[in-house]
């Protein structure tokens, strides 16, 4: 199972899908751990698109989700996709995350709740 959270520029702290700079991805059963460069930061528009779009790429299952990681439209697309959603609080660091025992794939949240959505007044 992958995966994967979009991680601040201080390298350690959960961010939502546009507010930072690498995408970590740590595949549970290999404990392996891949960066890649955020495409949202730079896009201009459709930018969560473009993390989810990335995530997908990479063949991931699971995204860690503080509040406002996704937008009602971003998080269609990944549950369209079948993308599961680990719903932390914000400011949740990386390595505490992986204190509890990791779940199966199962285990994690199909939904988030609306209050937990972006809103899309700061958009174009």
């Amino acid at each position: 199972m992958k995966i994967a959270a979009v991680i601040g520029t201080d390298n350690t702290t959960i961010r939502p899908l546009v507010e930072g700079p690498v995408i970590r991805i740590r595949d549970t059963e290999t404990g392996e751990q891949t960066e890649l460069e955020n495409p949202g930061v730079k896009a201009v528009r459709g930018r969560r698109i473009a993390v989810v779009q990335e995530m997908l790429k990479h063949n991931v299952d699971v995204v860690i989700a503080p509040p406002t990681t996704f937008c009602s439209h971003s998080y269609q697309v990944a549950r369209q996709k079948g993308i599961r959603f680990w719903n932390l609080e914000s400011g949740t660091k990386w390595d505490d995350a992986w204190k509890a025992d990791i779940p199966d794939a199962s285990a994690f949240d199909t939904e988030i709740a609306p209050e937990r959505l972006a809103s899309h007044h700061h958009h174009h």
